[in-house]
């Protein structure tokens, strides 16, 4: 099955996960929450759209996204704050064997010509 990501934020997880259980589009769900509710609304709004554009210019997979999220004004402080959550939640997204974030690389074994040089 190929896999079709969706990117999103919800104020209440469970009951936007509950919504959309009976829809045939999805079959896995990763939430991130803030344990101590230090991430306001535009930092979330921040952290969907950064994630949404990566995830598009990986290009590893069509994201599903009927809407492109926007870009929020936070401060260039909140923005560098926002950088190193993405960077742990990305490692976190990976090792959990979700490489959406991930470019394609090229085949080592691509179609091109090899030279040789042999000594006589």
């Amino acid at each position: 099955m190929i896999r079709k990501p969706y990117i999103g934020e919800a104020e209440d997880v469970f009951k936007r996960l509950y919504q959309h259980q009976e829809k045939n589009f999805w079959t896995e769900a990763l939430a991130f929450i803030s344990k101590d509710e230090n991430l306001n609304k535009a930092h979330i709004k921040y952290l969907e759209f950064s994630l949404h554009d990566e995830a598009v210019e990986a290009n590893r997979y069509k994201v599903f996204n009927s809407n492109v999220p926007t870009k929020p004004a936070i401060s260039e402080a909140e923005i560098a704050i926002m950088s190193e959550f993405s960077i742990n939640l990305k490692l976190l997204v990976g090792a959990l064997g979700f490489r959406i974030f991930e470019k394609l690389t090229k085949s080592l074994t691509s179609k091109q010509d090899k030279y040789f040089i042999s000594a006589a």
